[in-house]
C-alpha cells in the first residue's frame, strides 16, 4: 500500500520533469515506463487469497460473494487507474525516445543500454496482472472488444520485450574489448 501512496505523490511530478528537462537522457525517459507497472503488478497481490484456509473460506457462497463485492468495488477501480497510468507511461516513453532518438542513436552501445529491456518486461508483466484481474473480477464476458485488444497488446508487448532482451543481451556479450574493465590496472 505504501508503494501506491508514494506512486500517487511522485508520478505526475516525474512526468513533468522528464518532459520539461532536455538534459534527461533517453534511458531515464524509458525507465520511467516501469513506475506504474511495478505498482500495478505489486497491487495485484491483493486479489489473491492468502492461504489454503482462505481458499476453503471462498467455498462458502456468502464469503465468495463478499470477496468479489469488495474486489469489484475497491480493488478494480484502483487497477483501472493504474492501468491508465501504465498506458500514459508507455505513450510518454515512446514519445520521449522518439524525440531524443537522433542524439541517442549516435552514441556507441554501452552495457548500460541493456537496462532498456527491464522496463518493457515490467510493463508486460503489469499488463498480464491487469488482464488476470480483469478476467477474474469483471462481469463482462471474455470476448469483449477491450479484453481482446488488451490480449493483443499484451502479446505484442511480450514479443517485443523478448526480442529486445535477446538483442541487448547479444550485444552486451559481444561489446568491443575496450568496454570490458581492465582489472590489471588496479
Amino acid at each position: 500500500m505504501f508503494s501506491l501512496v508514494a506512486f500517487a505523490m511522485i508520478y505526475m511530478l516525474s512526468q513533468i520533469r522528464i518532459h520539461t528537462n532536455d538534459k534527461i537522457s533517453v534511458p531515464v525517459c524509458w525507465v520511467q515506463l516501469s513506475g506504474p507497472a511495478v505498482v500495478l503488478y505489486g497491487f495485484s497481490i491483493f486479489s489473491q487469497p492468502g492461504s489454503d484456509r482462505d481458499d476453503f473460506a471462498l467455498l462458502v457462497e456468502e464469503n465468495k460473494e463478499h470477496f468479489f463485492y469488495v474486489h469489484r468495488t475497491f480493488y478494480m477501480p484502483i487497477m483501472h487507474v493504474l492501468f491508465a497510468f501504465c498506458m500514459v507511461s508507455m505513450v510518454s516513453s515512446l514519445y520521449l525516445v522518439r524525440s531524443k532518438w537522433k542524439d541517442f542513436s549516435e552514441k556507441e552501445f554501452s552495457p548500460a543500454h541493456v537496462s532498456f529491456g527491464a522496463p518493457l518486461v515490467a510493463h508486460v508483466n503489469a499488463m498480464q496482472a491487469y488482464r488476470s484481474s480483469l478476467q477474474k473480477f469483471s462481469p463482462n464476458p471474455p470476448g469483449t472488444t477491450f479484453k481482446l485488444w488488451l490480449y493483443r497488446y499484451w502479446a505484442f508487448g511480450l514479443i517485443c520485450a523478448t526480442v529486445m532482451v535477446l538483442v541487448l543481451t547479444w550485444k552486451f556479450f559481444f561489446t568491443p574489448a575496450r568496454m570490458v574493465p581492465d582489472r590489471r590496472r588496479r
